[in-house]
């Protein structure tokens, strides 16, 4: 099983599906999370027919073809309403459009059957193998109902493609057969990963799939470093991994370069052996147990190298390629000072105020582009001296509800300078940078964001950084309809800047899964987005 991009120079081409799982728990109060566990919860396993043209008689989720100019979860919710009497529902702030949609539909216009709700925001995509050069990228979803006897009470099955229905454990999924192919894998990546056995990972990877304060950037050079070197002679399956934060593409990303770089060292290796065989073939010969055990510890010891190895080259390029987008942010910000002080200067006033940079959330890329600008020295000494007559204000937004601000302020405060221009970090509430952006004067220069993911038409961020946008924009518009000089108004007025390396790309025409912290912005809502070509 496959997740995220592949790099292979064999064209393959994706055939995409959605799979819902219909969960419920033996307790009947359900409204208490302590009652959803991998012990109480269970999924209703649907039986293709021994008609169907593909997959006859294997146990399966509701699932079913995406539609030409449909959305993945438009799919799940068709899907679920042709093949049983269910009603999804949306949750608020998951699916904006669905959610409007569903709101305004009656039990009349549904079928009158009972409801069910969407727990998540589906789970990230697994490509399954299916014919050469050819993959079912399945887009796992969950839907909730009452506790299992209720359960079996509304549940009906309708359509043509199931025959019978059961509830059952989440161990009864994992040994359950015959299945569609990553039926028990399509469910955990639903759940995030929610409901899998304890030691299936190591408890220190558990515990880094826990952080919410540090950065998509940071928590991929992590879990290389945790899988390639600390558990490299741990059998650890790396999309289950990728899985526990789908949202952070870089680590989607550099755990399926890794599971590539470890099996094409694995397919050479193995070529190499059929050839010695093959010229072996004559050859006889007989193990023993403990020539058996020696060889296994081998193969072991080769295997840890191998992803280490491969650790090693994918720590490196996430190294040299956050470093090429720090470069490319610091430039960008002394040319934006630069433009301050020529603007500045040339307005003939005695104007001492600020070069003013806001940050929104934390972000390691962010942090250490205004490291590299603030340690940078100008241009020319004339320039030099202008610049250093300018003060540096940073404002760090709080960025509720995380708060992930106030670390980003104390980041930036140990950052010091011998000789340099006085430079203000301060941290604000989220209200106070609303307020400047709106009063639509000049307060803030520029305010820089980093990115989890990076889409033709969208970047995925930290929840508020959608709100900030809007702002900025419409600030933009009052500027440009007041009657001042146009070309001031273009050098002065506050810049929405998002930076990010190329290991945020996402490869997928749609979103990643968003976990409940991030949200999807418009693209073109930002001044700019730096990426290095």
């Amino acid at each position: 099983m496959i997740v995220g991009s592949t790099t292979s120079s064999v064209a393959v081409s994706v055939k995409r599906v959605v799979s819902c799982f219909i969960l419920t728990t033996t307790s009947d109060t359900t409204a208490s999370t302590e009652h959803w566990t991998r012990e109480n919860l269970r999924i209703a396993v649907f039986r293709r027919k021994n008609t169907m043209p593909t997959f006859p008689s294997h146990w399966a989720g509701i699932s079913g073809s995406m539609e030409e100019g449909e959305e993945p979860w438009e799919t799940a919710v068709r899907e679920l309403q042709e093949e049983t009497n269910l009603v999804p529902t949306v949750k608020p702030g998951e699916y904006p459009e669905a959610a409007e949609e569903t709101s305004n539909k009656s039990d009349n216009d549904s079928g009158g059957g009972p409801s069910c709700e969407f727990v998540k925001a589906g789970g990230l995509y697994l490509d399954v193998p299916f014919k050469p050069h050819r993959n079912i990228r399945v887009y796992p979803f969950v839907v909730r109902l009452p506790y299992e006897s209720k359960a079996n009470e509304l549940l009906e099955l309708r359509g043509t493609e199931h025959d019978t229905y059961e509830f059952i454990s989440v161990q009864e999924l994992e040994a359950l057969h015959p299945v569609v192919p990553g039926l028990a894998q399509a469910f955990h990546h639903a759940t995030y990963g929610q409901y899998l056995a304890r030691d299936a990972l190591p408890e220190d990877v558990w515990k880094w799939s826990e952080d919410k304060v540090n950065g998509a950037a940071t928590l991929a050079k992590q879990v290389i470093e945790l899988l390639a070197v600390k558990h490299s002679t741990t059998t650890v399956d790396l999309t289950t991994v990728a899985m526990l934060r789908p949202t952070m593409v870089p680590i989607v990303n550099a755990l399926l370069a890794l599971e590539e770089r470890k099996s094409k060292t694995s397919e050479d290796e193995l070529d190499e052996e059929n050839e010695e065989q093959q010229g072996d073939s004559a050859a006889t010969c007989s193990s023993t147990a403990t020539s058996n055990a020696e060889e296994g510890q081998l193969k072991q010891q080769q295997s840890a190298r191998r992803q280490s190895a491969a650790g090693q080259a994918i720590f490196q390029s996430l190294n040299q390629e956050i470093e090429r987008s720090i470069q490319l942010g610091a430039y960008s910000l002394q040319e934006m000072l630069e433009e301050f002080v020529v603007t500045r200067k040339s307005s003939n006033n005695d104007d001492k105020s600020p070069f003013t940079i806001a940050t929104f959330s934390r972000s390691s890329t962010i942090l250490n582009v205004l490291k590299r600008f603030l340690q940078q020295p100008s241009s020319s000494s004339q320039e030099q001296q202008e610049q250093q007559s300018t003060n540096i204000q940073i404002l760090c937004a709080k960025s509720m509800p995380g708060a992930e601000g106030e670390l980003m302020a104390q980041d930036l405060l140990v950052v010091t300078q011998k000789d340099g221009p006085e430079v203000t970090v301060k941290c604000i509430e989220d209200h106070v940078l609303h307020d400047l952006i709106r009063t639509a004067k000049n307060n803030v220069q520029v305010i820089l964001v980093g990115s989890d993911c990076l889409m033709d038409q969208q970047v995925v961020n930290k929840i508020g950084t959608k709100a900030i946008a809007e702002m900025v924009a419409a600030a933009k518009t009052v500027n440009n309809n007041s009657d001042s000089n146009k070309n001031q108004q273009q050098a002065t007025s506050t810049r929405l800047v998002c930076i990010a390396d190329r290991w945020k790309l996402w490869d997928d025409i749609f979103a990643p899964p968003l976990e409940d912290i991030f949200e999807c912005v418009p693209r073109d809502l930002f001044d700019s987005v730096l990426v290095p070509p």
